[in-house]
């Protein structure tokens, strides 16, 4: 069987959270990927891993083209805004999920109607989706996220409002929180 190929242009940016990989379809601009790390390498082995394991589960390879032109250079500029809490809207860039079953959709789509600044826990998530038991299961939908600050999985904190995991690491999580004016609520001593 012959696989069709979809060329996907990457950019590196780097901000004063991180480095990030920030991958697009070509043909029709939209985000497909985006990884935080500050190890550039690391992060394009990653990228390349991740979509050699897509490529065996569909009937697509998937060709990367370094932006060397500056053609998303307007996208990856309002990534670096939103990441640094400069713009706050998030519908600047468009997105499409290339990933995820059909409850990851579902959960990714409750993770971007969060409002800026504001958080909601996995339960609440859960909620929000039918299932109240399912919040360990969009815990991990969070982690299979692909898509950071525009699918803004940091905005998901535990029940008792704790930065738990995130795919990132903690520490970025706060920052992007910080960076949209979310201030935690003070807990009793």
């Amino acid at each position: 069987m012959i696989k069709e190929q979809t060329p996907l242009v990457y950019k590196f940016v780097d901000t004063h959270i991180s480095s990030v990989l920030l991958v697009f379809k070509q043909s029709n601009g939209h985000l497909v990927y985006g990884s935080l790390s500050n190890d550039r390498s690391r992060l394009f082995k990653i990228v390349n891993k991740v979509f050699q394991q897509l490529s065996k589960t569909t009937h697509v390879t998937y060709k990367f083209i370094r932006d060397t032109d500056d053609k998303f250079e307007s996208e990856a500029t309002e990534f670096i805004e939103l990441m640094e809490g400069a713009r706050s809207d998030t519908d600047c860039i468009h997105c499409e999920y290339l990933f995820g079953t059909e409850f990851q959709r579902k959960v990714w789509d409750q993770l971007v109607a969060i409002p800026y600044g504001q958080t909601r826990s996995y339960g609440q998530i859960a909620s929000a989706l039918g299932d109240i038991k399912k919040s360990r299961a969009v815990g991990r939908a969070c982690g299979a996220n692909n898509i950071p600050v525009i699918v803004p999985c940091h905005r998901v904190l535990g029940g008792t409002g704790d930065y738990v995991s995130f795919k990132w690491g903690v520490k970025i999580k706060k920052e992007l929180l910080v960076n949209e004016g979310y201030k935690p609520l003070q807990k009793a001593q």
